[in-house]
């Protein structure tokens, strides 16, 4: 299988024989691709950043930093990176403090093959693994009398698995569970499996034993006694509902892959969006996904990459259809250019106001302005700008998108967010001007206004630092004076000092060239 194709694991551990030994483990799944080892937690939290790793197994013993605190900043950053605690720890407090720092699984170190395995199909899926020995372990310290046993023998359950529990209590079969809880069918069969691993090690009650005979049987006639297959999640050459044929990768990124494919009977190209593996099944990022198919196909401008279609396969991968841009990214450009002439700079500049301005004018916030979420193609010898990426915007009529953000969680690339944005505070379109602004930065220097080893410290830096003005003060510098002037203005701090809508910057950059 191609490595491109892998699943991407960081193992952190400051054993090396440890690490040299669940390395080799792991290396025999055809699915797993080891990226990298770390020997403490703040390397694991660096590495994690730079990476981007589908799933970290984590020590909790570690020196400089432990692995409860590195999963717990990991978690605050980037949420939907898999954890598996890999410790020989068996307490119940540190059990407890791995999930409250959000783990999402927990392994002893003399786990086989097999329960790795099952751990990671478990997380990858979007489920919750945890070790039958330690599972068992906690059922039988926190009973306190039979009266309480039928309470608390779910203590190491999830709330999905409880749910599961209960209906398979009431006799449902598997088929009728995955209805009740509007899950995919396979979600169900993998979530039962960990279920029957946990049970057999517990403690039987009468009710236990009860759900358990039960629980075996629809487990086998079901047939999920087989190891699950973890899916790369690539979709090139899979056709997707008889509608569209997937052709090729054409974009990556953290929580999503975009391709270039084309309607099977209609024969026009489209662009196709879905979500990693290790994404499936969170609700929070399908949410966003029909989020920003709903924002992006209710606006209508040349200047904005249109969205056509929204479904799910019959495996349960949510997908956006959008328009196909036959060009490249502003990103792109700035890499192979340096830097942009400023008349080229204030031609991109002006569309992406247009599409500024009819995005606030129906209160919607794009929130992650960047030099890749702005495409260029060359339409009969003028270039076009079109602005995308609408997964992470707000509709400011829309009460309730407060949901699709986790605690703790900023969204945001932290090269372009506003001071407001890092402090993760109200927002309005001044945000928007201010990630604009540091496009522009970039498009004439050929860097952002700040750079930083890591994401908090470029935060950090927004909030508190004022942009070199050192670039424009070389000999070579052709930028007029006048358009400097509106740079510094769209990156002020305060977001009364800026232009205060798209439409007004857009006036002023037109009147810069009029000539």
């Amino acid at each position: 299988m191609n490595a491109s194709m892998k699943i991407p694991v960081l193992i952190a551990e400051d054993q090396e024989i440890t690490r040299i030994g669940l390395r080799a483990i792991l290396e025999q799944i055809e699915s797993v691709l080891v990226v990298a080892e770390a020997e403490n937690g703040k390397i694991a939290l660096d590495l994690a950043e730079k990476l981007n790793p589908a799933v970290i197994f984590m020590d909790i013993s570690m020196p400089e930093m432990d692995g409860i605190k590195a999963t717990q900043f990991i978690k605050e950053k980037s949420p939907f990176i898999k954890i598996i605690m890999f410790t020989s720890n068996e307490s119940e407090d540190n059990f407890l403090d791995a999930l409250n720092a959000g783990a999402d699984g927990y392994c002893l170190k003399n786990a086989s093959r097999e329960q790795l395995q099952g751990a990671l199909n478990a997380v990858m899926h979007g489920a919750n693994w945890l070790d039958s020995g330690v599972a068992a372990r906690v059922l039988r310290d926190r009973k306190r009398s039979k009266a309480e046993d039928d309470k608390n023998w779910k203590f190491a359950f999830t709330k999905e698995q409880n749910d599961i529990l209960e209906l398979v209590e009431r006799g449902y079969t598997i088929e009728r569970v995955a209805a009740q809880l509007n899950k995919p069918l396979s979600y169900i069969k993998l979530e039962l499996k960990i279920l029957l691993a946990k049970l057999q090690e517990s403690e039987q009650t009468v009710s236990l034993l009860s759900t358990l005979r039960h629980l075996k049987s629809i487990f086998e006639s079901a047939d999920i006694t087989q190891p699950v297959k973890i899916s790369s999640g690539y979709l090139t050459g899979v056709s997707l509902n008889d509608k569209y044929q997937v052709d090729e990768i054409i974009g990556e990124g953290g929580m999503s892959i975009v391709y270039k494919a084309h309607h099977k009977i209609l024969n026009k190209v489209v662009a196709i969006k879905s979500l990693r593996v290790h994404l499936l099944h969170n609700s929070v990022v399908e949410q966003r996904l029909r989020n920003e198919a709903g924002l992006a196909s209710s606006i209508n401008h040349p200047n904005i990459v249109g969205v056509y279609d929204f479904d799910v396969t019959k495996d349960g991968q949510p997908y956006l259809v959008m328009e196909y841009v036959d060009g490249q990214t502003l990103e792109e450009l700035i890499l192979r250019e340096t830097r942009l002439s400023p008349k080229l700079c204030v031609e991109i500049l002006v569309q992406i106001c247009d599409a500024l301005s009819t995005l606030h004018s129906h209160q919607i916030i794009h929130r992650d302005l960047k030099s890749s979420n702005i495409l260029l193609q060359s339409l009969n010898g003028r270039l076009i700008a079109k602005l995308s990426d609408f997964g992470i915007s707000k509709c400011l009529r829309n009460k309730t998108d407060g949901h699709l953000t986790l605690n703790g969680e900023v969204l945001g690339s932290p090269a372009f967010m506003s001071p407001e944005h890092c402090l993760a505070l109200e927002l309005d379109e001044r945000s928007d001007l201010y990630s604009l602004g540091c496009v522009m930065y970039q498009m004439l220097t050929g860097s952002v206004p700040f750079m930083a080893e890591s994401a908090l410290n470029m935060m950090w830096q927004q909030i508190h630092e004022t942009p070199a003005r050192l670039p424009f003060l070389n000999a070579s510098n052709d930028v007029p004076p006048e358009l400097e002037e509106i740079l510094f203005n769209l990156l002020h701090k305060e977001p009364s000092k800026r232009f205060q809508s798209a439409e007004e910057l857009k006036i002023r950059l037109q009147a810069l060239f009029s000539s």
